[in-house]
């Protein structure tokens, strides 16, 4: 008999009860029943991917002042940094957000 009050997670494989499970999106149209801790592991900086075993990019944001477009980019993947949206790799730099304090603090050290 089919215990219908436990799934299998499609990450871990583990057989869990049914009320740790939530669906996320993976990809465009597609849903995955993800447990708890999968959910959990998977939100702290620097998880690891459980099928592979790989630690996660370590993705920095970017922004391009003529397309004016924010991305996500790993340096270390090897690949040349250019605008995912126009194409364009002379208008790329990493983003920073400047709060009132680093504007203060920049103001500071200028003499």
């Amino acid at each position: 008999m089919v215990d219908l009050k436990t799934r299998e997670c499609d990450r871990c494989r583990k057989t869990v009860p049914v009320s740790q499970l939530k669906y996320i999106m993976k990809g465009k149209d597609n849903l995955i029943a993800v447990c708890e801790e999968c959910r959990i592991n998977a939100s702290k900086p620097g998880a690891t991917d459980i099928k592979s075993g790989k630690k996660a990019p370590d993705k920095r944001v970017y922004f391009c002042a003529k397309c004016r477009y924010k991305f996500k980019f790993d340096p270390a993947s090897g690949n040349k940094l250019i605008c995912p949206y126009c194409g364009n790799p002379n208008y790329v730099a990493e983003y920073e957000v400047l709060t009132s304090q680093k504007l203060v603090d920049r103001a500071d050290k200028e003499p």
